[in-house]
């Protein structure tokens, strides 16, 4: 539950951005430059969105034993320990079904290997939502 609250108060906290007022008249060329390099980067973030989507589609599709270790231990960076608890497993039951999971998502995602733009990591903030 722990990952759920963090998430759900981030998401709360990206919509209810502060108000921020208009720049003075000399300011509003500095905006616009800044606008102008945001939208040169649109096409990595499509890149980047399209992947997670696939990516998530792919998790979602694997069984469910195999699917929860991969969201504890992948997504939410539980340790082994803290999974094996969770879950109620042996911690060398997280670790098989791990390793496990891992070769179904790499055949699932085998067609995504192509040449791909340099992206930048995601965190732990978009688990289990």
């Amino acid at each position: 539950m722990d990952c759920i609250s963090r998430n759900f108060v981030r998401r709360i906290a990206r919509r209810e951005r502060p108000y921020e007022a208009l720049p003075e008249d000399t300011a509003l060329a500095t905006l616009s430059g800044k606008l102008i390099s945001e939208s040169d980067a649109l096409p990595a973030q499509m890149i980047r969105t399209e992947l997670a989507g696939r990516v998530q589609a792919a998790v979602a599709s694997l069984p469910d034993h195999y699917r929860q270790v991969v969201v504890l231990c992948d997504l939410c960076e539980f340790s082994y320990a803290e999974a094996a608890s969770r879950l109620r497993w042996a911690v060398g039951t997280i670790r098989s079904r791990l390793s496990r999971a891992h070769a179904l998502l790499a055949e699932k995602l085998r067609p995504l290997r192509g040449p791909q733009p340099e992206i930048g990591a995601a965190g732990p903030e978009g688990c289990l939502t």
